[in-house]
């Protein structure tokens, strides 16, 4: 789980009196709050499952030596790095008193710890997220 703070630019299009369309674009921020990690193994016909909490990896690029507590230890150790930064694409309709929104989140950075974005074989790391919602004003 991710807590995502986004800076979302939008233009509002009139479609008639009462609705409206918007789309719109922005970065976002976010911070690596929990979350588990489950692993689903078989073996000779045999499943073994395991969960445990995420442990978070460096984050720090000055010092690739440095793992989460702060402490010199494996490079990259961790599961997730706790910091992520993209781009939000946003549209939606506003009926008056409610309305709906879509939003596709495009994540920036690397959440593998220890590799870098150039690593082609390691871009399925960086986040993607679809979401739909829906607004009631009051």
């Amino acid at each position: 789980m991710y807590l995502e703070l986004p800076v979302n630019v939008a233009v509002m299009l009139p479609l008639n009196e009462k609705m409206k369309a918007y789309i719109g674009a922005g970065p976002y921020a976010a911070l690596g709050l929990g979350g588990k990690l489950k692993t689903t193994t078989t073996v000779d016909g045999q499943t073994n499952t395991t969960s445990r909490n995420i442990n978070w990896g460096n984050d720090n690029p000055a010092d690739p030596n440095e793992n989460s507590t702060g402490l010199q230890g494996t490079v990259g150790s961790g599961d997730f790095k706790r910091f992520d930064f993209g781009a939000n694409i946003i549209a939606g309709l506003d009926f008056g008193k409610f309305g709906v929104h879509a939003q596709y989140g495009i994540g920036l950075t690397n959440t593998n710890p220890g590799r870098s974005n150039e690593d082609n074989a390691n871009k399925n790391n960086q986040h993607r997220a679809i979401g739909v919602s829906g607004v009631f004003y009051f």
